[in-house]
């Protein structure tokens, strides 16, 4: 019984030796600019990572300045000592404001905002970073930061650069970059407060690019869509996405079309969806649409009948 209890206790004892040993491996390995090695530390560590990644805010590499303030980032949106332990941290973050990697600056702003900082006393290192030279995501992160604080002309097009960056392939309806949905989610945020703050300057740099075939297209239908009051032609202009050689921009444009449905708006529409009714060999967008209005519109309920006894459709087509 007795060497039991021995046993026992030399294993708990290796046990509590083996997390100090793993806590210095990997910030040794930090210290020798393994750069992954930051966010391993964040997640193995919470409690104690805030310091030695600190300290590699003074790296050499930029790869490991970089990641060592993306976690910090991570852990100042705990609760609790873990947050406490990087506010302990706040003189080595703010010298990193000043770092000649925006990257590196911007993910500093972030941690520092996350542990209460405002905007405005963020506002000169963001300026810094948006118009100097920079990754598209440390100029996103900066203009991101700006709405409100800069003209929407000046911060517009950091944040339109990041959203076409991160949109998902129009042809296979899959991002190409791993966390890519989550990055054209802060996208598409970012955008929509723009358009609540500044909508008479913002939208027009939406509409400037709806011409494009680009898969951010169908993002940017949404967001203006959801202002197209002030847009006077926009039924023509989601009429335009309906040729475009993006299959999910075309079937976006027919969904929004089909939540056009006061009297006024139909009769601008409906007239150019019918005739593609009688032509088209996929029918389903064009049907949905019409289908949202058909008890609205006559033009819509007139248009559904025709394909109803239409025998050169399919039946499935007809019976719907």
């Amino acid at each position: 019984m007795r060497a039991v209890v021995l046993i026992l206790a030399l294993l708990t004892g290796a046990a509590a030796w083996a997390e100090p040993s793993e806590l210095s491996n990997w910030t040794r390995a930090l210290q020798r600019g393994d750069a992954d090695a930051a966010a391993r530390l964040a997640s193995r560590f919470p409690g104690e990572a805030a310091a030695p990644l600190a300290a590699a805010l003074r790296h050499p590499d930029q790869r490991v300045r970089r990641e060592a303030a993306a976690s910090l980032w991570r852990l100042a949106g705990a609760d609790g000592a873990v947050r406490e332990a990087v506010r302990a941290q706040t003189e080595a973050l703010q010298l990193a404001l000043d770092d000649a990697d925006g990257d590196v600056a911007m993910n500093a702003a972030g941690t520092l905002q996350a542990l209460g900082w405002s905007d405005a006393a963020l506002a000169e290192t963001r300026r810094r970073t948006l118009y100097g030279p920079a990754s598209g995501y440390a100029r996103f992160l900066a203009a991101r930061g700006l709405i409100g604080l800069e003209p929407s002309a000046e911060v517009g097009p950091a944040l339109l650069e990041f959203l076409f960056e991160v949109a998902p392939d129009g042809n296979t309806g899959r991002a190409d970059a791993v966390g890519a949905t989550d990055n054209l989610r802060l996208a598409h945020a970012a955008l929509e407060r723009l358009l609540q703050q500044d909508a008479d300057a913002a939208l027009p740099l939406l509409l400037a690019e709806l011409g494009s075939a680009h898969p951010a297209v169908p993002s940017l239908l949404t967001l203006a869509h959801a202002r197209y009051r002030r847009i006077p032609d926009w039924p023509e202009r989601l009429l335009q996405q309906i040729d475009s050689p993006n299959p999910e921009a075309r079937e976006r444009a027919w969904d929004l079309l089909g939540e056009l449905r006061r009297t006024d708006e139909a009769r601008r529409w409906v007239p150019v969806a019918a005739a593609r009714l009688a032509s088209t060999a996929d029918p389903d967008p064009i049907l949905g649409a019409i289908e949202a209005l058909a008890g609205a519109d006559a033009s819509a309920a007139d248009a559904l009948a025709d394909l109803a006894v239409d025998r050169s459709r399919p039946e499935d087509q007809r019976l719907r």
